[in-house]
């Protein structure tokens, strides 16, 4: 555990340099890779060339093109006499200072991780949880900050296996001199900097992203296993026919296994045998002619040897593989105790957000076993919790097998009709007198005998590949079947608001590239207009289908995602201007998740009969939410209404305080909040803040930090103005400074927070604790701590 922490601090100055990067704009496009609801199978290109490398903010116009050769050319900050560059040019020199940010982002990104990775290690050796969780979690944080894609962390250029695009063109030698690779080797060897500079190598770090992810990913679904096995109960088994039958199929091929005089290194889970025929075929041809001397030389020992170990290994395969279908046919809809709900300090969830970035770089990179072993593993420690986006993966990749396996197949048998038709012209060329001659002699021409032996090796391979290819057909089929199952298993209802998610965020994305453009001056007044119906058309869709997703979880009474999809419908309409619309969806979202009508308009009653403490992580959650949504509801929809502000501060005061003064180790007065009595480490036990209430990088679900801030400062400002009931602020105040610090991370909104708690203070006449809160901000005590 000690070189894990030392790998741990090794990451510290490469993370806190990374943390101080700023960005002027965020590529909303970037956050589906690390939202679950939103993960989809990638496309790819037919021949592999998957492109990577950084990317800049693009703009797909020429003029933007020249307007940025223009920009680099002048240089920031020599305009003439003091005078503000023009708009367009600052739209250019912010866009340059985007790339250069982003550039050194992928730097740092790339020194991060191999430290990380090298601490996971040790920390999954010695078993160490917590701190391989940290080093995930640190790992997480660090592609949230840069937001990459998985196609931006993977080597530029083909990734797919030359055998496997075109096995008659591949060769397989060194296409370099003999001379050259014995100097190149000898250089390596001896160390020498300079020589390995001087090389036509890839950097490390350039191919070495996604490798670091995948882990990463590697570790923490062994340690999730391990914790599995450790904490929850063994499953029953699915069926005694095929237990029966998965014994006789491990007897059987025990029995094979003994038999051979070489066995094969195993892998974990199914194993990518797609054999090329291409290959196989030509070196067993070429092979033909010095078969009899290997024969005489060896007795045959290394040749049967070699077959066997051949078909120890496609038998094994295949039996893995008829199980796998075997168990995923047999499954039905199960039970499954989720283990790890008993560890409120794990944090499943922004696991699975890296393991599926990692499985996102796999599939890009086409390593399609280590696809389908890491997200089967992956769901099989979880308990399938998150199956609905590994599934789909798993079948993605399973395709592609079965893609290259049908290209072996047609393959081998066009190999089969050259051969015959070689040996057809072949025999016509033969003289009458030499055909006559073998046929009284009974023989075979060269031709004829060439064809038969190939014909003897293509039959053989044709028929594996024909095994092959039919049980990846099954497991392919199973697999599809357990998506089915996983489907119906999914209420309509959640189906539907995570489709109006997917829409939203689509729909942000178009919004976002369009005032863009508006803003460049890009877009001329005809498009414009178009671009504008489009766009309200889309909305209206929209609003419609978070309305249908609404209904569907009420009649399912599932009362939390009801307040989430109301909060996102009224964001909507408050972003298309209906502000009536904006103000009934969030005094629905209150009523919903209190279950108490016109809880806004009669808050005294609400609070006295329906406003509990909380006794789940989720209902805190849930609770902390609608405070943004009544500040929302009162600053945007009543703006001039200072009644209705005083009211909503004092209800989201009385909902605060019924989460904090009500748990240990919270003071349970709220005088006593004050940060010389105490500080704030947690809001509720259990609770993740990252999980709903401040996701990051997500356009829905809860809000973000600024939002949720900005919130609690405006009820901190409507009681001081309105001078009533003062204490109130103290809670306020002490979560804004545990959000800002512990949270956000923010030295300058932690400043603000104490500012605001001292100024409560003042107006409460406590002067002693004012005192003492400017005196920390003074002396720079308790500061954000970097990620």
């Amino acid at each position: 555990t000690g070189l894990a922490q030392l790998e741990l601090m090794r990451a510290g100055p490469s993370l806190q340099e990374l943390c101080k990067l700023s960005f002027h704009w965020q590529d909303i496009s970037r956050f589906k890779f690390f939202d679950l609801q939103q993960v989809i199978v990638p496309q790819l290109s037919d021949d592999g060339a998957t492109l990577g490398g950084v990317a800049a903010p693009a703009v797909a116009t020429e003029e933007m093109a020249e307007r940025a050769a223009v920009g680099e050319a002048k240089p920031v900050g020599e305009e003439l006499d003091g005078e503000e560059p023009p708009e367009q040019d600052q739209w250019v020199v912010r866009e340059n200072e985007d790339k250069e940010s982003r550039t050194k982002a992928f730097e740092l990104l790339k020194e991060l991780l191999p430290s990380l990775v090298r601490g996971a290690a040790y920390a999954s050796a010695k078993r160490a949880d917590q701190l391989l969780q940290t080093m995930l979690l640190v790992a997480l944080n660090a592609l949230l900050i840069v937001g990459p894609s998985p196609a931006e962390c993977v080597p530029s250029g083909p990734q797919s296996n030359p055998e496997d695009i075109d096995p008659d063109k591949f060769v397989g030698a060194d296409c370099r001199p003999k001379e050259e690779v014995a100097e190149k080797d000898a250089e390596v060897a001896a160390g020498g900097e300079a020589a390995a500079a001087e090389g036509d190598e890839a950097p490390p770090h350039e191919a070495e992203i996604w490798l670091s992810l995948a882990m990463l990913a590697e570790f923490a679904v062994q340690a999730l296993t391990r914790m599995k096995a450790e904490l929850a109960p063994p499953p029953p088994r699915p069926m005694a026919k095929a237990s029966a039958k998965r014994k006789a199929s491990a007897k059987q091929a025990a029995g094979a296994r003994g038999k051979a005089t070489t066995r094969a290194p195993s892998a974990t889970g199914l194993k990518d045998v797609t054999a090329v025929p291409g290959k196989i075929a030509d070196a067993r041809t070429a092979s033909a002619t010095s078969e009899k001397d290997a024969t005489l030389a060896l007795g045959q020992t290394a040749s049967t040897a070699a077959f066997v170990m051949v078909e120890d290994e496609e038998t094994r395969v295949v039996r893995i593989a008829k199980e796998t279908a075997e168990e995923l046919g047999a499954a039905d809809e199960e039970l499954h105790e989720m283990w790890f709900e008993t560890l409120p300090d794990l944090d499943i969830t922004s696991i699975a957000k890296l393991v599926a970035f990692a499985v996102l770089c796999l599939y890009h990179m086409r390593r399609w076993n280590n696809v389908i072993v890491l997200c089967r593993s992956f769901n099989d420690a979880t308990c399938f919790a998150f199956a609905t986006t590994f599934l789909p993966l798993i079948i993605g990749a399973q395709s592609q097998v079965c893609n290259l396996s049908s290209r072996a197949l047609a393959n081998t048998e066009r190999y089969l009709a050259e051969a015959k038709s070689i040996f057809e012209a072949d025999q016509k060329a033969l003289p009458r007198k030499v055909l006559r001659q073998l046929a009284l002699q009974g023989e075979l021409s060269e031709p004829e005998k060439l064809f038969k032996k190939r014909l003897t090796y293509y039959d053989d391979l044709l028929k594996r590949q024909k095994r092959l290819h039919a049980v990846w057909d099954q497991f392919l089929q199973a697999l599809e079947s357990s998506r089915a199952l996983v489907a119906r298993a999914v209420p309509a209802a959640m189906e539907q608001l995570r489709s109006s998610r997917i829409m939203l965020a689509e729909y942000l994305q178009g919004r976002q590239a369009f005032a863009n453009r508006i803003a460049r001056g890009l877009i001329a007044d005809g498009e414009k207009l178009g671009q504008e119906r489009a766009l309200r058309l889309a909305s209206v869709a929209l609003v419609s289908s978070y309305r249908k997703a609404v209904e569907l979880l009420r009649k399912r009474q599932m009362t939390e995602l009801v307040v989430q999809a109301l909060h996102e419908l009224g964001n909507l309409q408050w972003l298309e201007g209906d502000s009536s619309g904006a103000q009934t969806s969030w005094s629905d979202a209150v009523d919903a998740a209190y279950q108490h009508v016109y809880a806004i308009k009669n808050w005294q009653k609400c609070v006295e009969s329906a406003v509990a403490p909380p006794q789940t992580a989720n209902r805190a959650e849930m609770m902390l939410l609608s405070v943004v949504v009544l500040a929302k509801h009162a600053r945007l929809t009543t703006p001039k209404d200072s009644t209705a502000h005083l009211h909503a501060a004092l209800f989201a005061s009385s909902i605060l305080e019924a989460i904090l003064t009500n748990s240990l180790p919270h003071p349970s007065h709220r005088i006593l909040f004050s940060l010389d009595k105490y500080r704030l480490r947690e809001i509720f036990c259990g609770l993740r803040e990252s999980r709903l209430l401040l996701p990051p990088n997500a356009v829905h679900g809860g809000v973000d930090g600024l939002v949720f801030l900005g919130a609690l400062a405006f009820f901190h400002d409507t009681l001081l103005v309105a001078n009533y009931q003062l204490s109130r602020c103290l809670p306020v105040c002490s979560l804004y400074n545990y959000i800002a610090t512990d949270i956000c991370r923010n030295l300058s909104l932690v400043v603000k927070g104490r500012l605001l708690m001292a100024h409560a203070l003042i107006k409460s006449q406590a002067f002693d604790s004012a005192w003492f809160v400017l005196y920390g901000i003074s002396k720079s005590h308790d500061q954000p701590r970097s990620l």
